[in-house]
C-alpha cells in the first residue's frame, strides 16, 4: 500500500460512512488494498522458501520432492501460507518457510508439534518473537530446572525478577512488557505456565517475579526462529530483501 492508497483509506474512514453506503470504487479500493497486502506477504514467504531450498542437502531436497505433490503436503502448505499472510513480521514468515522446506520427514517437529507452530505464529509481531528468544537465550546461571526426575517432563523455569531484570532491560524489555507479552507466548504454546504454579507477580518491589516454563517444544521452536534470524541476515547480505 503506497502513500496515495493510505491517504485515500484515511479519507474514507474519516467520513464514518457505513460500508453499505460506499460506492463501488471505494469498495474496490478496500478490497484491492487487502489483496495487495496478502499478496506481498505470500511473495515474501515464497522468496524465503526459495532461498532456503538453495541451502538444503540433496537428501532433504529428495525427501521434499517425494511429498510436495501429496494432499497432506498441500494442506500443510495452505496452513503455512495462511499463517504467513496473517503477519507483517518477516521473522515469522521466514520461520514458516524454514519449517515447510525442511520438515517433510518430521525431522524438526513431530506431526502434532507442526500443527502448533503455524498457530503460534498467526498475527504475531517482531516484539513478541524477540521476547521469546530473550527468554530462551537466558544465561544458564539465571535458569532453574524443574521436573528433572522425569526427562519427558523436563522443564526450565525462566523468571523475570530483580536478579534477571538487567538482562531483559538490555534486550529492550521492561517489566510491564514482560508481564503482558509472556501471557501471549503461553497462549501461543511457545512457552509453558510457571512450572511452580506461583503467582505471576508477587511480593514487594524488591521481591517481584514473573515466571514461565521452557519445554522441549519451546527449544525446538526457538531453534527454528533463531535460524530464521540468520536466514534474514543472509538474505539482506545478498540483497534479496531490504
Amino acid at each position: 500500500m503506497d502513500k496515495d492508497d493510505i491517504k485515500q483509506l484515511i479519507k474514507i474512514c474519516a467520513k464514518g460512512v457505513p460500508v453499505a453506503d460506499l460506492g463501488l470504487d471505494s469498495l474496490d479500493f478496500i478490497s484491492n488494498s487487502i489483496q495487495k497486502r496478502r499478496l506481498s506477504r505470500i511473495k515474501k514467504f515464497l522468496r524465503y522458501l526459495n532461498f532456503q531450498f538453495e541451502r538444503l542437502t540433496p537428501q532433504q531436497i529428495d525427501n521434499f520432492s517425494k511429498l510436495i505433490h501429496t494432499s497432506e503436503c498441500e494442506e500443510v502448505l495452505s496452513e503455512y501460507a495462511e499463517s504467513a499472510m496473517s503477519t507483517s513480521c518477516d521473522l515469522a514468515i521466514a520461520s514458516t518457510a524454514i519449517l515447510y522446506a525442511e520438515n517433510s520427514d518430521n525431522c524438526l517437529l513431530s506431526v502434532d508439534e507442526e500443527k502448533i507452530f503455524p498457530f503460534g505464529l498467526h498475527k504475531i509481531d517482531r516484539q513478541l518473537l524477540d521476547l521469546f528468544l530473550a527468554f530462551m537465550q537466558m544465561p544458564k546461571d539465571l535458569k532453574r530446572h524443574c521436573f528433572a526426575d522425569d526427562e519427558s517432563l523436563f522443564c526450565e523455569r525462566l523468571a523475570v525478577n530483580p536478579l534477571t531484570s538487567d538482562y531483559f532491560q538490555h534486550k529492550g524489555f521492561d517489566l510491564e512488557s514482560c508481564f503482558i507479552l509472556s501471557d501471549d507466548l503461553i497462549r501461543r504454546r511457545f512457552l509453558a505456565k510457571d512450572p511452580r504454579s506461583m503467582p505471576r507477580a508477587m511480593g514487594s518491589s524488591a521481591h517481584w517475579e514473573i515466571a514461565v516454563g521452557s519445554t522441549s517444544i519451546s527449544k525446538k521452536f526457538s531453534d527454528i526462529v533463531k535460524r530464521a534470524t540468520d536466514l534474514l541476515e543472509l538474505a539482506r547480505e545478498r540483497r534479496l530483501i531490504e
